[in-house]
């Protein structure tokens, strides 16, 4: 993974043992899911992710990789457009909930109920190369301590976050 996405040698990565899950890293590890990979992370957590993470008090790889690509991508346009967007401003158009069918996860919702992106017909050229799968390949790693966020997970219960 880390010629494949050409992650920065001085970045402490490894590999979970055969009994390891994405819940058991380390002290000052953290699981980043390959789907995070692809979707721009390269050793240095978003803001706007440790935000999120520090706020509701959970591990930033319990977010979902559609959650993870959807905050990436407001950051940025705020940067573009030069405005900042911390948490307030996620929690006026969405909420966090978790997701039903992998405990210990949580994703990004619309207020309103719309998509947050369309998904495409399955079997379309370009279509996420993970599937339901996103949260089977994962690697460890390691952050400059102290994060702001918890590095271990945390359930919190049947509710959905936001005011």
């Amino acid at each position: 993974m880390r010629r494949k996405y050409a992650i920065n040698p001085s970045v402490g990565m490894r590999s979970p043992t055969k009994f390891e899950r994405a819940p058991d890293g380390g002290a000052g590890e953290v699981a980043v899911y390959e789907a995070y990979l692809e979707a721009g992370f390269r050793g240095v957590f978003p803001s706007l992710i440790g935000e999120v993470s520090t706020f509701f008090g959970f591990c930033p790889s319990q977010l979902t990789s559609l959650t993870w690509r959807t905050l990436m991508a407001i950051q940025v346009l705020g940067k573009l457009h030069g405005f900042s967007v911390g948490v307030h401003e996620i929690l006026y158009s969405y909420y966090f909930a978790p997701l039903m069918n992998k405990a210990g996860f949580y994703h990004l919702r619309s207020r309103d109920g719309t998509p947050l992106a369309e998904d495409p017909s399955r079997g379309v050229r370009g279509n996420y190369p993970f599937g339901d799968c996103w949260n089977s390949r994962y690697v460890f790693v390691k952050i400059q301590e102290p994060a702001g966020y918890p590095t271990s997970w945390r359930i919190v219960g049947k509710f959905s976050f936001g005011f």
